[in-house]
């Protein structure tokens, strides 16, 4: 049911820890109108274009790693900013959809 929503992107924003010397925004976008967010297979997808997108945005400096606190809080900040639009997204569609319901519903009583 969700799939019909048409948000087809993301944007995965970092300026974390990581990279504080360089304080430069970076953006990946992440499609998730292909997803049946109600699905848990089509849930594991979405988790690994998340990650996959906070390593691009959260790479480490040279001599770090992803197991760096600074990177590890970086690619957290990402997935739960990520996970926070799609929420917003989805809600804003859903509150779409009940307003159109109901003035419908008003004018053909």
């Amino acid at each position: 049911m969700l799939r019909h929503f048409t948000a087809a992107a993301l944007l995965v924003l970092c300026t974390g820890a990581a990279r504080a010397a360089d304080a430069v925004e970076t953006s990946v976008n992440v499609s998730y109108g292909d997803l049946n967010l109600t699905s848990s297979s089509d849930d594991k997808i979405l988790a690994s274009r998340l990650t996959a997108a906070a390593k691009t945005v959260c790479a480490p400096q040279p001599g770090m790693s992803y197991a760096d606190s600074g990177t590890q809080a970086c690619m957290t900040s990402a997935i739960n900013a990520a996970i926070s639009r799609i929420q917003d997204q989805l809600e804003d569609k859903l509150r779409a959809s009940r307003d159109a319901d109901l003035r419908e519903a008003m004018a053909n009583p």
